[in-house]
């Protein structure tokens, strides 16, 4: 009985993906809005798709324990090297999880990010966990 419970929960998780896909990609657009406007000195923009108390973590460690420190931290980095640009590679959904690749371009260094958002039920983003890699000129 209990192969069945677990089977049934499994077999209806694509249909939860898919219903709240969109929901899904409009998180994510609104967080690469966010991030393109930190990254070019514009007014901070969609700063709400970000629950008040989300993490990042960077590389592993804690980087930011909530949303102003989030944007204080990436005000930061424009102010100290100025803008950066980037282009998504990869999107993967999933039930309340964004995963992404993105390759930046800052001052001539080329980095590969991959950035694993979590989202809670009003799909606020919790938790950001980045893990950054500068690639060498040939991968670029």
């Amino acid at each position: 009985m209990q192969f069945k419970k677990i089977f049934l929960i499994l077999s209806l998780l694509p249909c939860l993906c898919y219903s709240n896909e969109e929901s899904l990609i409009n998180a994510k657009d609104q967080y690469v809005q966010l991030i393109y406007s930190l990254s070019h000195g514009l007014p901070v923009q969609n700063s709400e798709i970000l629950s008040e108390n989300c993490i990042k973590k960077f590389n592993g460690e804690i980087d930011a324990v909530n949303r102003e420190t989030f944007i204080t931290q990436l005000k930061s980095v424009y102010n100290a090297m100025g803008s950066w640009t980037f282009d998504i590679v990869e999107v993967i959904y999933s039930v309340n999880t964004i995963v992404f690749q993105i390759k930046i371009d800052l001052q001539g260094q080329h980095f590969i990010s991959t950035v694993i958002l979590r989202l809670n039920a009003d799909y606020q983003i919790t938790e950001i966990n980045e893990v950054l890699t500068e690639l060498d000129s040939c991968e670029s």
